[in-house]
C-alpha cells in the first residue's frame, strides 16, 4: 500500500492540484499522510516538512499535520522535532496503541 507520493515533486503537483481544486485560494487543514516506523524518514528526504513550513509562511495553508499509524515512541518523536504540528489519529486504535504503556492493565 503507497500512502507517500514517490517522490519531492509528485507530492508538491499534488498540493497545487488540491489546491486549484478547492477555488478557495487556501487549505485550512493539510496532512502529510499515513506516517508511521516504516516510512518516516522519507518525508524528511523528501523535503516535506519544509515544504509545508513555507506553504503555512506563505498562507496557502492555515494549519499543517499528519496523520499516524505509528506507536508512542515515533509519535513523541515526531511532536518533538515538529511542534508546530497536529497529529491526526483514530482514537479508537490510538486507545490500545498509545494507552496501554501510560496505564497499564491490572492482573486480576
Amino acid at each position: 500500500m503507497r500512502h507517500l507520493p514517490p517522490t519531492e515533486g509528485v507530492a508538491r503537483r499534488q498540493f497545487q492540484t488540491s489546491l486549484k481544486s478547492t477555488g478557495a485560494g487556501y487549505i485550512d487543514y493539510y496532512l502529510l499522510h499515513s506516517l508511521m516506523e516504516g516510512n518516516y524518514k522519507k518525508y524528511d528526504r523528501m523535503n516535506l516538512w519544509d515544504y509545508v513550513r513555507d506553504l503555512k509562511r506563505q498562507g496557502l495553508v492555515r494549519h499543517v499535520g499528519f496523520s499516524f499509524h505509528g506507536g508512542p515512541d515515533l509519535l513523541d518523536e515526531l511532536l518533538t522535532k515538529h511542534p508546530e504540528v497536529f497529529a491526526a489519529m483514530n482514537l479508537r486504535l490510538a486507545n490500545g496503541q498509545l494507552t496501554r504503556r501510560a496505564q497499564p492493565m491490572r492482573r486480576r
